[in-house]
């Protein structure tokens, strides 16, 4: 009797565990065009070919929580500079999101220096029903790498509710990039 429910409480726990997404096991990502790899948790995987921007290199969401990591790399000799890419890169995007070069924070990733910027923004609903809150509060988070060869965009957007967790969740995966051409 005992060993039955010792069976039965086991298998209880198997099954909540995965039905709660935990997994705690790391998973090794590689970029489309074979520049960069990340290291996530277990929760992660690869989003479908094309569905976070058709140009994406990479493309990650997580299982657990709404996230998401998309990578756009240029190759560095289209440039004269990394300062030179990075204007262009910012005035593109801030024709779409609010925010300024002003806004940019230095940061080192993977040896190279970098800049990042956070910002909040509104995406429209996909969901035809939901006509009392049209639009999605996210938060996004840009980190712009230049590396001797490449010139690399990581975005990373969660909804604004998990935003807390999941700056630790993409500080993690951005430590664990490697930039490998």
């Amino acid at each position: 009797m005992k060993k039955i429910k010792y069976i039965i409480i086991v298998l209880m726990l198997v099954l909540l565990t995965t039905a709660c997404g935990l997994n705690t096991g790391t998973r090794n990502f590689k970029s489309k065009n074979g520049i960069l790899q990340v290291t996530t948790n277990g929760s992660w995987t690869e989003a479908k070919a094309g569905s976070l921007n058709s140009r994406a290199e990479l493309e990650l969401r997580s299982l657990r929580i709404e996230r998401y990591v998309m990578a756009l790399t240029e190759p560095a000799s289209n440039f004269d500079s990394y300062e030179d890419w990075l204007s262009v890169v910012v005035y593109n995007n801030s024709q779409n999101y609010s925010f300024d070069s002003a806004s940019l924070e230095d940061v080192e990733i993977a040896g190279f220096n970098s800049k990042y910027v956070d910002f909040n923004t509104l995406l429209p609903s996909d969901d035809p029903y939901n006509t009392e809150n049209p639009n999605i509060n996210m938060f996004m988070r840009i980190y712009f790498i230049g590396s001797k060869n490449y010139y690399t965009q990581l975005f990373m957007w969660t909804l604004d509710e998990n935003k807390e967790s999941s700056i630790v969740e993409f500080e993690k995966i951005v430590d664990s990039l490697k930039i490998l051409k």
